[in-house]
């Protein structure tokens, strides 16, 4: 049942269309709802936070208010497998590096598109010299997520991941499908992936 309960999340998050990709207001709350670690889902205002990440710590965590008068009570991956606040979908995944120095064993990220190959947001917050948000992409194929370096190792992983379809292949290998067309280029993938209508 939980199984089934994240894939249906993550489809219906992937729904959207073209998805706004910058990094929200740290702390606004809005209207969502949460599902807890059994699934259970619960509904009220969240507030959406990010800080740095230190030793391994998440760099996310929810704020929760079932009503505007109540207490907040703060909610972090420990509590919460996934939320949703105003119109963004959130998710938890596991062992990846946000950087060189940065491994982190679980934390929430962003679903921005779901599907043969999913697109992912981490938020994050770094204080170099001075406080500045941290916006990290991640594409994940297979259940192996992959960090978009921006542009260092875009070209090369982004070949590596739709190498199974030359038309995509061709389009970036002559620069027609650059970073900035990264979720042009997912929706091409996962679209050449469905399956195609039954002939009657």
């Amino acid at each position: 049942m939980l199984r089934i309960f994240l894939s249906l999340f993550l489809l219906t998050a992937g729904l959207s269309g073209f998805a706004q990709t910058a990094i929200p207001v740290n702390g606004a709350y809005l209207a969502g709802h949460y599902y807890d670690r059994s699934g259970q889902r619960v509904d009220g205002l969240l507030s959406h936070a990010f800080t740095q990440p230190v030793k391994g710590a998440p760099a996310n965590y929810l704020y929760f208010k079932p009503t505007p008068e109540a207490k907040e009570q703060k909610l972090t991956v420990q509590e919460v497998q996934a939320f949703v606040i105003g119109q963004d979908s959130f998710t938890v995944k596991r062992d990846f590096s946000i950087n060189n120095h940065d491994q982190l064993p679980e934390d929430f990220m962003r679903v921005v598109k779901s599907g043969p190959l999913s697109y992912y947001l981490h938020y994050a917050t770094a204080n170099t010299p001075r406080r500045r948000n941290v916006l990290t992409h991640f594409v994940e194929k297979e259940g192996e997520l992959y960090r978009m370096a921006i542009p260092k190792n875009f070209n090369e992983q982004i070949m590596a991941l739709v190498s199974d379809n030359k038309e995509i292949l061709k389009k970036v290998k002559s620069k027609e499908y650059q970073f900035k067309d990264l979720q042009l280029l997912i929706d091409e993938y996962n679209l050449s992936k469905s399956p195609s209508p039954a002939k009657l």
